[in-house]
């Protein structure tokens, strides 16, 4: 499932959210730079949330470069706990995840 973000007839925002109930998997996330830190990636993460709930997932994961501070930031306010760290092509990674649909009722 693909989430697009449109200014006008640009496109500004897009989230790739991978859904296989009861697991659903978020492959990108990604803002353009100009309008990052508006509140766009939050909105589109709010829609992958929405979308992978529809589908009845009850997981959603998410891979994110560590040092991506502002990534993980924003994933740990909206509930999302570091499940793994792990490398790739050298780099430092987090898998995270967040359970769907807790008694929280988000």
């Amino acid at each position: 499932t693909a989430l697009v973000a449109e200014l006008g007839d640009r496109v500004v925002g897009a989230a790739a959210l991978l859904l296989w109930p009861p697991e659903a998997s978020l492959a990108s996330l990604a803002v353009h730079p100009d309008l990052r830190r508006h509140g766009l990636g939050t909105l589109l993460l709010h829609a992958s949330l929405a979308r992978a709930r529809d589908a009845r997932a009850r997981w959603l994961a998410l891979e994110v470069d560590a040092v991506n501070a502002t990534a993980v930031r924003l994933y740990r306010r909206e509930g999302f706990g570091v499940a793994r760290r792990f490398r790739e092509d050298g780099r430092a990674r987090l898998g995270m995840v967040r359970r769907l649909g807790g008694t929280d009722g988000r």
